[in-house]
């Protein structure tokens, strides 16, 4: 799947939550468990080779990923 492909599942909302602001919601990216693996997949694809234990980053919306095996 394509970044382009990818991009095109995510809703852009304009003007919320105020006039000149693109929001983009992700929940449609979401509901597509193939496309969101991808996404993940191109994300970590850079630090493949590294090995992290962790990644930590902050988010303003409450959005709290974790893999299914508890890592």
């Amino acid at each position: 799947m394509s970044v382009e492909e990818l991009r095109a599942r995510i809703r852009e909302i304009p003007d919320f939550p105020k006039p000149g602001i693109l929001f983009y919601d992700i929940t449609t990216l979401l509901k597509d468990g193939a496309a969101f693996k991808e996404s993940i997949d191109l994300m970590m694809e850079p630090f493949r080779k590294e090995r992290p234990d962790i990644v930590v980053g902050m988010e303003s919306r409450g959005f709290h990923l974790q893999r299914p095996d508890g890592l």
